[in-house]
This record gives C-alpha cells, sequence and structure tokens, in this order.
C-alpha cells in the first residue's frame, strides 16, 4: 500500500476498524468485570489478529502512520489534565518521575527484546 494515494475514505475506513477493535474491548473489560484497561485488551486483541494471520498488517499501515505522526495532538489533552494535579505533583512529584522513568525503561527494554526475538535473521528492524 505504500507509494501510491489512497482515498480519504480508506483511512477512515482503517481508523473505523481501530475504533471499533477498541470498543469491542471496552465492551468486554465492563461486562467481564476484568481488572485491566480496555486500551491494552484491545491493543492485545488486535495483536493477535495480527499474529494469527487473520488480519494483515497491510490493513493498518497507513492510518497508522497517520496516528503516529499526529500523536503529539492525542496526548495535549492529557498534558492539559495534567496541569489541574499541580498540587499533588508539588508534594509527590518525585514519586510520580520515579514511576515514569522506571516505566519507560522498562517499556523501552521489552519493547526492544520483542523486537530482536520476532525479527527473522537478515530483517531490519
Amino acid at each position: 500500500m505504500s507509494g501510491k494515494k489512497l482515498p480519504i475514505w480508506f483511512i477512515a475506513v482503517e481508523i473505523l476498524i481501530l475504533f471499533l477493535v477498541f470498543q469491542f474491548a471496552n465492551a468486554a473489560v465492563r461486562w467481564l468485570h476484568l481488572p485491566i484497561p480496555p486500551a491494552l485488551l484491545g491493543m492485545g486483541i488486535l495483536f493477535a489478529l495480527l499474529a494469527s494471520g487473520k488480519v494483515q498488517v497491510q490493513l493498518f499501515e497507513v492510518s497508522s502512520r497517520l496516528l503516529i505522526r499526529h500523536l503529539v495532538l492525542l496526548l495535549l489533552p492529557v498534558i492539559a489534565g495534567i496541569i489541574h494535579f499541580g498540587p499533588v505533583l508539588e508534594k509527590e512529584g518525585w514519586k510520580v518521575g520515579t514511576i515514569l522513568v522506571i516505566t519507560t525503561i522498562a517499556v523501552l527494554t521489552s519493547t526492544a527484546v520483542f523486537a530482536h526475538l520476532t525479527n527473522k535473521k537478515g530483517d531490519k528492524p
């Protein structure tokens, strides 16, 4: 799919499918009273579909690039929400900072290990 321009409706359909997977995960978490965030379950469902070959990676190639390119815009509401917690951050900011550093290192390390283990010999990351 790379190299040729796709119509906007195709990108909208890709994003709609991702949205529907998230809504399914959201409903499953509520109905089954699962102690995990719906986004995490949705990513697990999407990963299972991609890993099993039921869904091709190319189906989400264009929309995922678009969403990653505009990720900062998706994070702005989160950043604006943090501003309201100024007093909490003044008292407990060092704990929050420590947790952020540790979890960031854990995510980056696990991503690198997973990418290394799943790459076939000769493939570039």
